[in-house]
């Protein structure tokens, strides 16, 4: 499955990270990565029918951050090996 997301782009120039969140309904928000370059990002070991949720939160170089809107998705049965989230 690929999700569509966002790509920042900073104001100043400044080099923009990505961290990505996922979680499943009725849990909170975790991060699911580390602060990222790249704009794929691969989620794994999703559990079958089940609702997810995710964001992307972009940082530049000074820690400025803008948060996309919470995005949702449910896994088939069974659930996929990878998921592919653009951003």
């Amino acid at each position: 499955v690929t999700l569509s997301g966002l790509n920042s782009t900073d104001p100043e120039g400044d080099t923009v990270t990505y961290r990505i969140f996922i979680w499943a309904q009725n849990s909170s928000p975790l991060p699911a990565s580390d602060y990222l370059l790249d704009t794929t990002f691969f989620a794994s070991d999703l559990i079958p029918n089940t609702n997810y949720y995710w964001r992307v939160a972009a940082y530049d170089s000074t820690g400025n951050a803008s948060i996309s809107e919470t995005r949702a998705l449910v896994t088939d049965d069974p659930a996929p090996d990878l998921f592919r989230i653009f951003y």
